[in-house]
């Protein structure tokens, strides 16, 4: 998965003081992913934490 663009993307938003907050959700669920075990996965294996509500 892309997680390291996104920490990147949200870093850099951050420094420059903009709205964030999609960025975050979308971090914080590529997390849960990878912590489900997904993280040589793909992206779309994000549906399925998202489909399951975790």
């Amino acid at each position: 998965m892309m997680a390291a663009s996104v920490e990147h993307i949200l870093h850099t938003a951050k420094g420059h003081r903009l709205d964030v907050s999609q960025l975050a959700g979308l971090k914080s669920v590529t997390d849960r992913a990878i912590a489900e075990g997904h993280g040589a996965s793909s992206w779309s294996s994000i549906i399925e934490v998202i489909a399951a509500g975790r």
